[in-house]
């Protein structure tokens, strides 16, 4: 959780939240690189469409980008 607040603060919530996901779901025991990138994807397009188009909310922007 460190490291996600440290990478969001950095690098923004979306990429913050990619990582985050990646890393929860390898340490529940997903080894399929396809899912591996197929999950987070679907959880960010997730986020940005009920939260930023729905939802008109601001999601945290990092200081790159």
């Amino acid at each position: 959780m460190v490291v996600f607040s440290v990478l969001t603060y950095i690098l923004g919530f979306f990429v913050g939240t990619f990582f985050m996901v990646i890393s929860c779901a390898i340490l529940l025991g997903e080894r399929n690189k396809v899912k591996l990138l197929a999950i987070p994807v679907g959880v960010i397009v997730f986020i940005y469409v009920v939260f930023e188009m729905v939802l008109h909310t601001n999601l945290p922007a990092g200081i790159l980008f």
